[in-house]
């Protein structure tokens, strides 16, 4: 079992569990699973907030993948000690679409701008010489999004099936902190606005939502399909309610 975030794409070219060297897909033994919890920062508590960091552009992800995983484990130790299969794999691909290269890859506009995150390429080294010289890049490829900029082909959270805003992986450094680049493992939060606007392409959290009860009742059905598909344990049910509910001050 193999597990990664939408941070591990960006930071870590996750692509290459799954992609050879030359660009091409490979296919995993049977008894193999690979799961991507997608938007998902690299890794935080049940409790994490949004927030600012002193060197990044944009507000923290909040997103924890506990729920997720904590199913995962049950599943891993029944295949285990049972021999009871695990759910299948869910990871993008570029068979059907779901891993795309850099300049396919197509955000939304948000606050009158399209964001041009990078990644942390990867480069054969050549260790004959010291210091070691750089060779050919290879080929990463990242989830494809939605309209929102929430990452399609792998295991979508009851948060992101039923979204208050984009959740991403990658986060940007600042003027000053060497602009542009990569900014830690905290992935980047950005909510939907209140009104429809021609500065975002995003739909309004107005139109998505008549009020909190409804916003609570999409992460009730999302985490309803999750427990069925064997990625969330009915006894995280609550938790994952009570959180939608603090969540729910967002909303207009």
């Amino acid at each position: 079992m193999h597990t990664d975030t939408s941070t591990e794409f960006w930071q870590a070219r996750a692509s290459l569990v799954t992609t050879s060297p030359d660009g091409k897909q490979i296919e995993m033994p049977d008894n193999v699973r690979l799961y991507f919890i997608a938007g998902a920062p690299h890794s935080n508590s049940w409790s994490a907030k949004s927030g600012e960091e002193a060197a990044c552009a944009f507000p923290t992800n909040p997103l924890s993948t506990a729920p997720v995983m904590r199913a995962l484990y049950v599943a891993m130790a029944d295949w285990v000690s049972h021999n009871k299969a695990p759910p299948p794999s869910r990871y993008p691909s570029l068979t059907d679409g779901t891993l795309v290269s850099l300049d396919k890859l197509k955000l939304p506009k948000i606050n009158g701008e399209v964001a041009r995150p990078v990644f942390n390429e990867l480069r054969v080294m050549d260790y004959s010489s010291q210091p070691p010289s750089r060779g050919k890049a290879y080929p990463v490829y990242l989830p494809a999004v939605d309209a929102d900029g929430n990452p399609f082909g792998g295991i979508r959270m009851a948060y992101v099936q039923a979204p208050l805003g984009t959740y991403a992986g990658w986060n940007l450094r600042k003027t000053g902190f060497g602009e542009g680049e990569l900014c830690s493992l905290t992935g980047t939060f950005i909510p939907f606005p209140r009104e429809r606007s021609d500065a975002d392409s995003r739909d309004p959290l107005s139109d998505r939502y008549a009020d909190s009860e409804a916003y609570v009742a999409a992460v009730k059905r999302a985490s309803e399909g999750l427990i069925a598909d064997g990625f969330m344990l009915p006894d995280d049910l609550g938790y994952v309610l009570d959180r939608a509910r603090e969540d729910s001050a967002l909303l207009p």
